[in-house]
């Protein structure tokens, strides 16, 4: 068992220290002595503070004790360790025209998916599905043209779901990323996840759009190559980009593109 905020319980023992302190300090009447002078006195109840010799009451105090423990042991948030994950996954499964092979899909979100991951299909709006209804992707012939910024925005509210359950959260984008597909919020709504992500690129429907994509030389961890999985390719013309050093087939492929 692990807790997200311990403090709380050295905070706790405190309060159940001096609970039980403040328990011990009983205040009791005196023994009546008459005296002469007493009519001098106020009238007013007498109290005194005494140390008693035997303790009482001690019921009530491990129920006071007791329940400043619960208390605190609540506040600090205990969780199942051997419940939690490593990482967890948030898997968006293309399902619109654009891509070409359901099944392919299909079976890439099979893959990807384990028990307690979350699946959100998409294609012009998004939704949440169980593992049970993997089978039916593919299923049906496609309508509608693909949203990769609804995708990105139910894959947001989905962390909620994780949160307890994993470290870390990943999401997985499985679809072709055609130019269609993206729109001008999309990469804003891309720049607010903070965890990992990375893109399962399926065949496209439109074999064309798949030709006229972004093609980058870089590293593997070059974060150039997020931000142009997500934002797809160019409906106009093919772009090569070399981040390292130029050669003469770069200024080939340059001529030919002209």
């Amino acid at each position: 068992m692990t807790w997200l905020a311990p403090i709380f319980l050295a905070a706790g023992a405190v309060a159940a220290f001096a609970t039980a302190v403040l328990h011990f300090l009983a205040r009791r009447r005196p023994h009546e002595v008459p005296l002469p002078t007493a009519r001098f006195l106020p009238e007013r109840a007498a109290e005194a503070a005494t140390r008693s010799a035997r303790p009482s009451d001690l019921l009530l105090l491990a129920v006071r004790v007791l329940a400043v423990l619960l208390a605190a042991a609540a506040f600090a948030r205990p969780l199942l360790r051997g419940a939690r994950r490593p990482v967890a996954r948030v898997v968006l499964a293309d399902v619109s025209r654009d891509v070409r092979a359901r099944a392919e899909m299909r079976d890439s979100v099979r893959a990807l998916a384990a028990a307690g991951d979350v699946v959100i299909a998409f294609d012009s709006a998004a939704r949440v599905m169980t593992p049970d209804a993997l089978d039916s992707l593919g299923s049906t012939p496609p309508a509608a043209a693909g949203s990769v910024s609804a995708a990105l925005v139910a894959a947001r509210r989905s962390v909620a779901l994780l949160r307890d359950r994993a470290d870390s959260v990943e999401m997985v984008i499985v679809s072709p990323l055609a130019a269609d597909e993206v729109d001008a919020a999309t990469a804003r709504i891309r720049a607010t996840w903070n965890g990992r992500a990375r893109l399962v690129r399926v065949a496209a429907a439109n074999a064309d759009s798949a030709a006229r994509r972004v093609e980058l030389r870089a590293a593997a961890n070059d974060p150039l190559g997020a931000t142009i999985a997500l934002a797809g390719g160019f409906a106009f013309a093919d772009v090569r980009i070399a981040r390292d050093v130029v050669t003469a087939a770069d200024s080939a492929w340059a001529r030919a593109a002209a």
